[in-house]
C-alpha cells in the first residue's frame, strides 16, 4: 500500500509539474487545469479509442544533453530555462536530425531514417518536459539509468516549427495524466 501511495504521489507531482511549466507568451506560463488539458482546452488531444493515446512523431534536431543537479526544494524548471537561455543554436545547423516520438509510455528519439533508435526514456524516468516557443526548443528531464546514482539529464531538441515545442510538452503531460488515471483505476 505504501509503495502504491508513493507511486501515486510521484505521478501526481509529475503531472502537476508539467501542467505548471508550459510555455506562455513571456516564457514559462501556466495552463488553467488538467481538466482543460484532457478536454482539449489548451490543445487538441490525440486519442486512440483502445489505448487513450496515439503516438505522435515530429521532425527535429537533437541539440544535446546536460547534467542537471538541482538542490532539493528548488525549481527544476527555472534551472532548465536559465541553462537554455545560455545556449547558442545555429539555425542552419542546429544539431543531429532526428524524429521525436511521444508515446503513451515515454519519449523516443530516432535518427531520420526512422528505424535507428537514438534515445529512449520511459515515462517513469521522465520528471519534466517543457516547450519554449520563442526559442523553438523542447526539453525534457530524465534519469539516466546507466549512469552511477541515476544521473539526471536534460535533453534538448530544436523543433522545425514554432508550435511544436508546446505540442510535444503537452503530449508528454497528457501521457502523465493518462498514466495517473490508469494507476487510480487499477
Amino acid at each position: 500500500q505504501a509503495k502504491h501511495n508513493r507511486a501515486k504521489e510521484r505521478l501526481q507531482q509529475k503531472a502537476a509539474a508539467n501542467r505548471a511549466t508550459r510555455l506562455g507568451p513571456a516564457g514559462i506560463g501556466e495552463v488553467s487545469s488538467s481538466r482543460d488539458v484532457l478536454s482539449g482546452g489548451a490543445f487538441k488531444p490525440v486519442r486512440n479509442a483502445s489505448t487513450g493515446f496515439s503516438p505522435v512523431q515530429r521532425a527535429a534536431y537533437y541539440v544535446g544533453s546536460f547534467p542537471l543537479s538541482v538542490p532539493r526544494g528548488e525549481d527544476i524548471a527555472k534551472h532548465v530555462e536559465q541553462k537554455l537561455k545560455t545556449l547558442t543554436i545555429k539555425k542552419e545547423a542546429p544539431g543531429v536530425p532526428i524524429k521525436v516520438v511521444i508515446l503513451r509510455d515515454g519519449i523516443k528519439l530516432f535518427r531520420v531514417d526512422g528505424e535507428t533508435l537514438f534515445m529512449a526514456h520511459s515515462l517513469t524516468r521522465v520528471s519534466l518536459s517543457m516547450g519554449f516557443r520563442h526559442m523553438q526548443l523542447f526539453a525534457f528531464v530524465a534519469r539516466n539509468p546507466s549512469a552511477k546514482g541515476g544521473q539526471t539529464l536534460c535533453h534538448v531538441v530544436y523543433c522545425t516549427r514554432e508550435d511544436v515545442p508546446d505540442e510535444l510538452s503537452n503530449l508528454v503531460s497528457q501521457a502523465f495524466e493518462l498514466a495517473y488515471v490508469d494507476m487510480l483505476s487499477s
